[in-house]
Order: structure tokens, then sequence, then C-alpha cells
């Protein structure tokens, strides 16, 4: 990794604002202690693809950086170029899941909506019944995650995000119909780049350019001129994200395991 990517250094950065990032000579050690159950949250950050031998390599790496972690009960790595020498068959052999996730860059000047949603009122979260308001939003809207487990999980995260927003270091933002929040997503910067973080619409109000509104709203109410958004392959939410100026940049990924026993109950 003689340079890092641009994706992973908007991953970095959120370390670099919680002081939480380690480089060690293979990897860099990122960490939230304090909320364990964030799998992207407390993961290694490889700086070569896995090759041949790496399974107990990079397992045995996270159980000693890790170690001193009550309760975490996963085991995360990512890495930015696929090589032709990858070798995931034994972590998939050993139940990770490999992920790969699609870097889109766009310019300030490049944002637009290709269709405004008139009927929205979009702003910044600041008053505590705002944040308030937000896990509400966050917690009503988790379609993935079992409830007891998302609940400890989103009010740890939203409170980091909350104190990065009161550091400056950006802005969480919602978009509401009568008073009531129907999309939100966090923008969140340094010197270099802003990255959007978890962009999220209520199911029923999906595919009415409340998103694009969203997003488009918040790179022009920031002082930034550089801006990127990550998303899974084969989301959705691709074509969209291009459709308002976000263009490739470039993939990274990523293997997760996680104790199923433990998340399902």
């Amino acid at each position: 990794m003689s340079e890092i990517a641009l994706g992973l250094k908007t991953d970095l950065m959120f370390f670099d604002f919680s002081k939480n990032k380690i480089e060690k000579e293979d990897y860099f050690v990122l960490k939230t202690p304090h909320n364990p159950e964030f799998f992207w949250g407390n993961y290694l950050l490889f700086k070569k693809p896995p090759c041949q031998g790496d399974f107990e390599k990079w397992t045995e790496s996270f159980q000693k950086e890790f170690a001193q972690i009550k309760d975490i009960n996963h085991m995360t790595f990512s890495w930015e170029e696929i090589g032709n020498e990858v070798e995931i068959d034994k972590f998939k052999d050993a139940d990770f899941d490999f992920n790969e996730t699609i870097v889109l860059m766009a310019n300030k000047d490049n944002i637009h909506c290709k269709y405004l949603n008139p009927e929205i009122v979009c702003r910044r979260i600041v008053t505590d019944e705002d944040w308030d308001n937000i896990l509400e939003f966050q917690l009503n809207t988790n379609e993935r995650i079992p409830e007891k487990k998302f609940k400890t999980y989103i009010i740890k995260k939203m409170k980091d995000f909350r104190t990065f927003s009161e550091s400056g270091l950006g802005f969480w933002y919602a978009a509401y119909i009568n008073n009531n929040i129907i999309s939100d997503l966090g923008l969140y910067w340094n010197s270099e780049i802003a990255r959007y973080r978890d962009i999220k619409t209520q199911k029923e109000y999906r595919k009415k350019g409340i998103s694009q509104t969203l997003i488009a709203f918040a790179a022009h109410d920031s002082k930034q001129n550089k801006f990127v958004i990550q998303t899974e392959e084969g989301g959705m939410a691709i074509n969209m994200y291009k459709s308002i100026g976000f263009a490739f940049k470039e993939k990274i990924f990523g293997l997760c395991r996680y104790e199923k026993s433990v998340w399902d109950n």
C-alpha cells in the first residue's frame, strides 16, 4: 500500500477523530472500545490483500489486538485491492462473509438533484430534541439487526457522531415531512475530503427523490468541495448516486465473521 486509497482514507478519518487508530507494520488497528458490537468500528485494515497462509496470521493478529476489549464477538478485516494472488477461500470456509464496497466521488459543482422533492424540509441536527428524534428514527427503521443488540450499538454510535458534530467535524442531517423525520444521513470531513455516512430513508418514502434531495442539500450546506459515498456492490442506490453527479472511484474489500449464536438471541 504505497498510498492509501481514497475510500480507506475516509474510513481512517473517523478513527483520527476519536484517536483510536494505531499503525503497525502490516495493518492499522482501528478500535471503538466503548462499542464492541460495532463490527466496522473494531477491525484491522491490512495494507495488502490476504494471500496463501494469511488466514492464521490475520486471525491471530485480530485476537492479539482486541484481547483487552470485552464482548468482542466478531472478526473484521479490510483491504483496498483484490490483487491476483488474493486467497479468501479459507476465510469463507471458516464462515467469514466477503464484502465488496463501491467508492464513489463527486465535486460539489457536479452534485445536483435529478428529482428535487418539494414536499420535504432538510436541515441540520442541532438540539437535544433533534438528536433524540434521530435515535428514535434509527431504532424504528432498523431492518437487519436484532432489536436488543441494535439498540445498544446504535445509541453508542450516534453519541459518537454527535460528539464529532459538536467538535466541528461535520453535521448530521434529516429530511422532514410534517415535522416527521423520513430520511437522514451524516456528512463529516477533514481538510481533504468529506464522507457521507449511513444514508437512510424510511421504507414507504423510497424512490421519491428524498435521499438525493438530502444528499445535495448537505453538500451545498457544507463548505467542502470533494465528497465520497460508499455503498455495497450491487446495491440499489448506486445508479441514483451516479445520476446526481457521483462517479466510480475504486473498490475496497472486507471479511467479517460474527458469533451468530450471540447475535441471533
